[in-house]
């Protein structure tokens, strides 16, 4: 209580004016009333005049004429007279202002709930002397914004917690020793509330076995104990319906979920919901995490639940339906069924015994979300029918809808949203159907049996349709184009569909247009660009599809990723690639898994000599590297995932950054892909020929060493003892790129991080030109100290004057490692000469750190330089 009497201290010091009024704000139970009623102990004699009055709600509502009562009761501790000549509230608050106005006083209102209640005790600061103190405390906040110094309660700490809880059930500041571990967990519970705490202490107090608190805990776990549930149902009883009934709603099925989709599906049902929801922090019934993910304390949503497990013994039964098990039971038995509005089920495995015949009872059913995989054949191993779905729906979702067809009386003229990922449907309706002038949103992703949507006239509207993945949607109705509000159409992946019609051009309010992975979309609309509020034109996989194709078509081995693939495939993919194509949209940077991919890829690059090759697709390649416009977009939402760590954030930066800073090429929307895919191809053609992994002459010479090297590898005295290769070339392979020189030395500060348990080995490459003396050397050393000298002999006359490649193989044991490692400032050097010319017979040459991962690597494939990804 001290730290809370300090805070609130300085808060009344932070408040400004000569009359200071100060709310503390908070949830019920957490001891606003506590708090306020210590300071006023503490400091009411410094005043000339002082009241405390206790429940100002529960004075009103029980009371007739209670804030009369309660101005009475003000006057009379403060001027200790008898008032009984006030009548009515406008009396009251004349004689406060004219009695109260000189005096310096502290007036506590505790449990004020309504706005007139303080317009009646203490409106504004000329009604009382200089220096005078008015404390409110409340559930609601929205009444105090702007006219008061606000105090946040906060909850107990741990071991304030403790001691609380400790006093009530034991009379003492900590449990014995058996009841710790109990302890804990009923504070856990109790989730550090006070009101929660003293209730369950002094419950608890006279169970004196562990067993008897085992078995207390676990009926709680069940139902609140109806003090606790008493106490906090007060802040529920005084909102309005609708606040009631999106409280419940999110308490029952949306705690945690992300502020931006519930709000659509809440307002689908008319309740103006980001009004409500601001209610509902304002009344800490509520909190919004990180300005997007909605919590809830779990003994408010357990309150919450148990109003609604009330309504069940009432006829009709509850009004929600949460629990699976309750739902089962509700469907066998084909009761209790007339008052559920809202069903929102996650099954854990597959069901494949229900019957839902029992929907027919549900007339007020407007909220359906059924999250689950459902296989249920008839006996005679069709595919069951749907007989009834009630008319009063909002919001239909259903993961892998079960049903090919909806049933005949389906007519859901108030349906917002409509989500069926996965669906069995092969149509949406009927031609009969009417208009159904209120749905705004379609998706039937994956749906894989759906053929038709049929004539949109009957969703005149509709401002959102999703059909990625309907791989049998082989066409789109021409009267798509009477859908004047349509601002996403997302086509994805719809691999039967071969062509738009024209009037595609005619969706005038469309902003996101998606068609990639549809592979046998000849083209588009020739005037599609014409659109005017048109802002993503996705077709990126189209061009993927159309360069994986044509890449293919000139013998590269390529890796597609094109989203099907699982995450460690993707890597795998990446590793036994040598060279990555990685193609840059305006979306790019939104996705994480494209992210983690491009991480790997530099990753690779900077180990192994990756080669990346970037493509800047209908984006501006400063945005990849400085990360702005939709790059900016996406690190700003990023930002507000409380799953990402900063680190991981800075990795993505840095891979982006560094392939942006790479050479690339940028299509943008005026070239033609077809041209600018072939000037690629030539392009790439040329890159691959230099990039060799060992040899860009001959390519039996390349095979010839690969074999080598893959011999001396598999070989374990090979290995272990190092190894020495000659062969044509005068290129540095990819492996030895990042520490190089164009010369024939090189010099490089040691990473002690280089050297961990995986490190097998230095390899060290040199180009030299051959010379009678038929000797090539290497001095190594460390820190301008001579270490070591190795040299080689090779025929000249075989060689004679053509470029050699000497390359020899350093195992692990052979290097002074606990030195390498040792964070001084090591350097090393290695220099290449020949003694006939040594400034000019080598070079250039590089070094090579071998690990574990790259030999197990190497000896599995064979080093194809075509191999290729594209991410």
């Amino acid at each position: 209580m001290t730290s809370r009497l300090k805070k609130l201290d300085l808060c009344i010091l932070q408040s400004l004016g000569d009359v200071r009024f100060i709310g503390i704000h908070g949830m019920g139970g957490i001891g606003k009333s506590t708090l306020a009623r210590a300071y006023y102990k503490r400091m009411f004699h410094n005043f000339e005049g002082h009241s405390f009055i206790p429940n100002v709600r529960e004075v009103c509502q029980k009371k007739e004429n209670g804030l009369v009562h309660l101005q009475k009761q003000l006057l009379s501790d403060i001027l200790n007279g008898n008032f009984e000549e006030i009548g009515h509230i406008d009396k009251g608050t004349d004689m406060i202002k004219s009695r109260l106005r000189h005096k310096r006083v502290l007036i506590v209102l505790d449990d004020v709930s309504k706005l007139e209640q303080l317009d009646a005790l203490a409106e504004e600061d000329k009604w009382f002397g200089s220096g005078s103190i008015i404390i409110v405390t409340t559930r609601e906040e929205s009444f105090i914004k702007g006219r008061y110094t606000i105090y946040k309660a906060e909850y107990l700490n741990p071991s304030e917690a403790l001691k609380l809880f400790s006093s009530k059930a034991f009379q003492s500041i900590e449990p014995p020793e058996e009841y710790k571990q109990l302890s804990k967990q009923v504070i856990e519970y109790a989730e550090y509330l006070p009101l929660a705490l003293t209730v369950l202490g002094c419950l608890l107090r006279s169970k004196r076995r562990v067993s008897e608190w085992e078995s207390a805990l676990s009926r709680l776990r069940r139902c609140p104990a109806k003090e606790i549930h008493e106490k906090l149902k007060i802040s529920f009883d005084d909102l309005e319906e609708t606040d009631q009934r999106i409280f419940l709603d999110i308490a029952c099925f949306f705690k945690g979920h992300d502020i931006n989709n519930v709000i659509p599906i809440l307002d689908s049902c008319g309740f103006s919901s980001e009004y409500g929801i601001s209610n509902l922090t304002e009344k800490s019934l509520l909190e919004i995490q990180h300005g997007r993910k909605l919590l809830m304390r779990d003994l408010l949503q357990k309150m919450a639940h148990e109003i609604v497990r009330e309504e069940s013994a009432k006829p009709g039964g509850p009004s929600r339906l949460w629990d699976v098990d309750d739902f089962k039971r509700i469907l066998l038995d084909k009761s209790g069924m007339e008052n559920v509005e809202a069903i929102v089920l996650k099954f854990q495995e597959e069901s494949t015994s229900l019957s839902f015949d029992g929907l027919s009872n549900m007339k007020k059913l407007r909220l359906l979300i059924i999250l689950c995989s459902f296989h249920i054949p008839e006996s005679d191993g069709s595919t069951p029918k749907l007989n009834y779905l009630s008319n009063n729906l909002r919001q239909l979702e259903w993961y892998e809808f079960p049903f090919k067809e909806f049933p005949s009386s389906f007519w859901p003229d108030r349906l917002v949203r409509l989500k069926l990922i996965k669906s069995n449907l092969q149509r949406l309706w009927k031609k009969s159907i009417n208009q159904l002038p209120n749905l705004k949103v379609i998706d039937l992703s994956e749906s894989k049996s759906f053929i038709t949507f049929g004539n949109f006239w009957v969703v005149p509207n509709l401002e959102m349709l999703i059909l990625s993945g309907c791989t049998k949607l082989s066409e789109i109705d021409h009267s798509i184009t009477v859908l004047e509000k349509l601002t996403m159409l997302n086509l994805n992946n719809c691999a039967s569909l071969t062509m738009l019609p024209p009037s595609i051009s005619g969706l005038n309010s469309l902003k996101t247009f998606s068609v990639h992975g549809c592979s046998k979309l000849g083209k588009l609309p020739d005037d599609l660009g014409d659109l005017k509020s048109l802002k993503h034109l996705d077709v990126k996989k189209v061009f993927w599809s159309i360069l994986n194709d044509a890449l293919k078509g000139q013998r590269y081995k390529t890796f597609f990723d094109d989203d099907d693939h699982d995450f460690k495939l993707i890597l795998r993919g990446i590793e036994e690639s040598h060279s990555s194509i990685v193609v840059f949209s305006e979306k790019y940077a939104f996705s994480i898994p494209r992210l983690n991919e491009l991480v790997q890829i530099v990753e690779c690059m900077e180990r192994k000599g990756h080669i990346v090759l970037p493509i800047f697709y209908h984006v501006d390649p400063s945005h990849v590297r400085k990360q702005l416009g939709s790059y900016k977009d996406a690190f700003n939402m990023h930002k507000n995932n409380p799953e990402l760590d900063l680190m991981t954030v800075r990795r993505w930066r840095f891979a982006l950054t560094t392939v942006g800073n790479l050479a690339g090429w940028t299509l943008q929307e005026k070239d033609i892909e077809a041209h600018f895919i072939q000037d690629f191809l030539q392009d790439i053609a040329r890159i691959f020929k230099d990039e060799l992994i060992f040899c860009d002459e001959d390519s039996e010479t390349t095979a010839a060493t690969i074999e080598s090297l893959q011999r001396h590898f598999r070989d374990p005295s090979g290995a272990s003892t190092g190894f020495d290769i000659i062969f044509p070339g005068s290129k540095i392979p990819p492996l030895f790129r990042k520490h190089s020189s164009s010369g024939g030395s090189i010099s490089l500060r040691v990473n002690p991080i280089w050297f961990d348990s995986s490190w097998m080995g230095l390899a060290l490459v040199a180009c030299f030109r051959p010379n009678p003396s038929n000797l090539v050397y290497c001095d190594m050393k460390f820190n301008n100290n001579d270490w070591k000298v190795r040299f080689i002999e090779y025929d000249y006359a075989t060689t004679g004057n053509s470029d050699q490649m000497w390359l020899f193989y350093y195992p692990r044991h052979k290097w002074p490692v606990g030195w390498l490692r040792s964070g001084n400032d090591v350097r090393l050097q290695f220099s290449f000469y020949s003694k006939v010319k040594p400034s000019e017979d080598c070079g250039p040459c590089g070094v090579g750190f071998v690990y574990k991962e790259d030999i197990e690597e190497f000896n599995q494939q064979s080093c194809d330089p075509n191999a290729c990804s594209i991410m």
